[in-house]
């Protein structure tokens, strides 16, 4: 899941490459790619500023969201508890769902980074999944609903 820089002139990308799953950075035109976090990260992606790259701590369905300076640097937790794959930092700010294990219920939060201000944008009805995207004009926001979940039990007559 690489994602480009605000200014296009890096990728980030997650890599196992050191034996630990670490946020990593390219040049966008080749080259050698460096470490930007030492202490685990995957699913970067960038802010609209270029500070900051933001990412969760571990692909579990419920994680933590951090960020680390787009040089490398002090990795802070900012939220500390947010479905897996689903935040975005369009513009100035940071939307990610929230979980709540009280309540079951994911919550789409906005973050100003900014001032630190968090405002509560709206509580999902039903099961929120992985995936979220805004529109450039911020007038839209796309995420995915699971409005059912259903497997079937099957039998293999004669299998060995």
């Amino acid at each position: 899941m690489p994602c480009w820089s605000a200014d296009g002139k890096w990728i980030y990308f997650t890599s196992l490459r050191t034996g630990n799953r670490q946020i990593w950075k390219m040049p966008a035109d080749g080259g050698n790619a460096t470490a930007v976090t030492q202490k685990g990260g995957t699913a970067a992606f960038a802010s609209g500023d270029g500070r900051w790259i933001w990412y969760m701590k571990t692909a579990s369905p419920v994680t933590s969201l951090w960020r680390v300076p787009t040089e490398g640097g002090p990795e802070s937790e900012v939220v500390d508890s947010v479905l897996y794959l689903s935040a975005a930092a369009p513009g100035n700010y940071l939307y990610y769902f929230r979980f709540t294990a009280s309540t079951s219920a994911a919550a789409l939060e906005r973050l100003d980074p900014a001032t630190g201000s968090v405002d509560r944008v709206f509580t999902a009805a039903k099961p929120v999944g992985i995936g979220i995207s805004l529109s450039p004009d911020l007038r839209k926001l796309y995420f995915t609903q699971v409005d059912a979940e259903e497997s079937d039990l099957m039998l293999v007559r004669g299998f060995r």
